[in-house]
């Protein structure tokens, strides 16, 4: 079943209106509102700011060249950040297969603060803690866990939109979201006895 928006309240369909229609403005808000949030996606995958900036300049290219073929139902940030992953490991030598390519990605990886996961911290508290440190290391988390959890929990993006963007069912994506937040957690009440 694809995502179904409400028309009167998703701003998003909104813009891909606007956007169609050739509004300047609704594609300036598109591109100022995500860039940065692409940049640090792409950076966590890939440690190669200038491919994470040509694929982020690639995304909007083909956006704006396939807008009258494009659903709007898909949310924008969804759309970018999916879009963005697609190009980063088309471009990289990294491996044949997606899971393979996930394995061998020498990004900034994806870091969380335990506060964050109690929620007392706030959601640009998410990438690392105070410390620096990566938290969830010691979690035992795998790439696509930490990948999930971050798409989750930094970008609010839903089960079913992350399933779509790392390759799983629907399914075996909320698995996925739940065995890495029940490791988290054991490891956080493990690490830090009351």
């Amino acid at each position: 079943m694809d995502y179904i928006p409400d028309k009167a309240n998703n701003q998003d369909f909104f813009l891909w209106e606007q956007m169609k229609q050739g509004n300047k403005s609704a594609l300036h808000k598109v591109y100022t509102g995500n860039y940065a949030a692409m940049l640090d996606y792409g950076l966590r995958l890939i440690g190669d700011r200038d491919l994470v900036k040509e694929c982020i300049q690639q995304v909007f290219k083909d956006m704006i060249r396939r807008l009258d073929k494009m659903n709007q139902a898909h949310p924008i940030r969804f759309y970018l950040l999916s879009s963005l992953r697609q190009h980063l490991f088309d471009k990289t030598e990294s491996g044949r297969t997606l899971k393979a390519k996930s394995k061998q990605m020498n990004g900034n990886g994806f870091h969380y603060n335990p506060e964050f996961f109690s929620g007392s911290g706030k959601k640009e508290d998410a990438v690392k803690g105070s410390n620096g440190k990566d938290n969830s290391n010691g979690a035992g988390l795998n790439f696509r866990e930490k990948e999930a959890m971050y798409l989750k929990f930094h970008h609010q993006l839903n089960d079913k939109e992350i399933s779509r963007m790392i390759g799983l069912t629907d399914a075996s994506a909320r698995e996925l979201l739940f065995n890495a937040l029940r490791k988290y957690r054991t490891r956080r009440s493990t690490s830090n006895p009351q």
